[in-house]
């Protein structure tokens, strides 16, 4: 697609992008969200809105993707995604694929800092801002560590909080599957082992909503597109086959659910425009619903404020609510073009960038291609401000742009640092770290890092 009928050239493209930008697919470029000016505005102006932007292209689409929490035996940071099966590919199978970053942080950019690579088992990566952690000459930035097959589609991929190498996949057919990403079966050299599987249905249910609870390390609640939601004990004896609790939770698909970091409850939305709070303690019974008013793709409970919850949805709108006041949102945030499809608080409790207190970002991506971070907290323009002409909230802080079609997931680490994953409708993977001067407009730039190599990995705590 192109501005008034101007016919989008790959070649063109690719040629207009740079060497450094490598090989660039038809499809993404034909059939995506961006204009030829678009994708080359974005690229001229990212070395200054990015401290880190790396790009890895993949044969499919992912449609989940993952940090790990940082192990003590690890020296760089890791990641998970879920692809689906390739159309038309003979013998392509969706896997669940474990990489880490291979990568610090490079301050000293070129006139033209763009980079590429090639990354085995993945197609070309190009970006900017990230150096070999070794010096090891052009070394990738990325480097896959195991494959997992998995029977289905992988629609959403969580690992467990307290046990990072655990990681539970939903797949499309409506089956949890369990793995161990860093045991290997017997005479196998691959890394990577089945443990066990749930399935609330007898039939196969689509559906995404699954999440582990940050509260207790066995817990595992998952939902359909039934309105089934199920509660299941992921240390079971022999992987019981039946869960600890059930219930049909939404007349309708449940797309999204997510657990209290602070009590043993949860909540899901539907495709009824329904919002709903679950005690654990009391079985999976319901203590609170509400009519949203638009069908909710997705919720996340705030880390930092028990009272807070935050979706989106079909509307375009991201909305936050006030659990003591749950009859209408607090606060409604326009900014996107498209349905909303994943949101996320900032994990990172405690910390400040630019001033701004990680409890007031909260961060969106939609299918119009972009994500965006929202800075929440109060502004003495917030009485009566209407936003400006293009309907675009005041608290919006950063759009990524990065993305050529639909922005299917991201993530952003759960220490205090910045750095995000996300995945697209572009069969791309990509890592990227917001500048904390765009962050904060009022804000001076920050003095040079203490650090020599503020790495592209998270902080660790010794």
């Amino acid at each position: 697609m192109a501005d008034e009928g101007r016919e989008l050239d790959p070649a063109a493209l690719a040629q207009a992008l740079g060497e450094d930008m490598g090989v660039i697919g038809d499809e993404i470029l034909v059939d995506g969200n961006r204009t030829f000016d678009e994708i080359m505005r974005w690229r001229r102006n990212a070395p200054l809105l990015y401290d880190i932007f790396l790009e890895f292209g993949m044969q499919s689409p992912a449609l989940s993707v993952r940090w790990l929490a940082d192990e003590a035996d690890e020296e760089c940071t890791r990641l998970a995604f879920g692809t689906q099966a390739t159309n038309g590919e003979s013998g392509s199978q969706s896997q669940i694929v474990v990489a880490e970053l291979t990568c610090v942080a490079d301050s000293e950019l070129a006139s033209d800092p763009w980079r590429s690579w090639g990354v085995e088992g993945l197609r070309d990566s190009c970006g900017f801002g990230a150096r070999p952690l070794h010096n090891e000459g052009n070394e990738a930035p990325l480097r896959l560590l195991t494959r997992m097959a998995h029977d289905s589609d992988v629609n959403r991929l969580v690992s467990c909080p307290s046990k990072p190498q655990l990681l539970a996949a939903k797949g499309s057919s409506g089956v949890v599957t369990l793995f161990d990403y860093k045991r290997s079966e017997e005479g196998k050299e691959r890394m990577g082992v089945k443990l066990g599987s749930f399935q609330y249905s007898a039939e196969a249910v689509d559906g995404f909503a699954l999440a582990w609870s940050p509260l207790s390390a066995s817990w595992l609640a998952t939902g359909g597109n039934d309105g089934s939601l199920s509660f299941w004990d992921t240390e079971a004896p022999g992987k019981s086959a039946k869960p600890l609790f059930d219930t049909v939770a939404h007349d309708g698909p449940l797309n999204d659910l997510s657990f209290s970091k602070h009590s043993p409850q949860l909540t899901t939305v539907g495709e009824d425009c329904g919002i709903a709070i679950w005690d654990v303690r009391e079985a999976l019974s319901k203590s609170q619903l509400l009519a949203a008013g638009a069908e909710c793709l997705t919720v996340d409970w705030s880390p930092s404020d028990q009272h807070l919850l935050a979706t989106g949805g079909k509307d375009a709108m991201v909305n936050i609510w006030d659990l003591r006041a749950f009859k209408l949102p607090m606060r409604t945030l326009p900014g996107h073009k498209g349905e909303v499809l994943q949101i996320q608080w900032c994990p990172a409790v405690g910390a400040k960038f630019a001033e701004i207190s990680a409890s007031n970002l909260l961060a969106t991506c939609s299918q119009d291609g972009d994500a965006i971070i929202w800075n929440l907290a109060p502004r003495p323009c917030d009485v009566g401000d209407e936003g400006d002409e293009d309907d675009q909230a005041p608290e919006v802080c950063f759009i990524h742009s990065g993305h050529r079609q639909g922005m299917l997931d991201f993530d952003w680490t759960s220490m205090e640092d910045l750095l995000m994953c996300s995945v697209g409708e572009d069969c791309t993977l990509q890592v990227w770290k917001p500048s904390l001067s765009v962050l904060e407009e009022d804000e001076e730039p920050e003095a040079e890092e203490t650090e020599a190599e503020r790495a592209a990995k998270r902080s660790r705590v010794d």
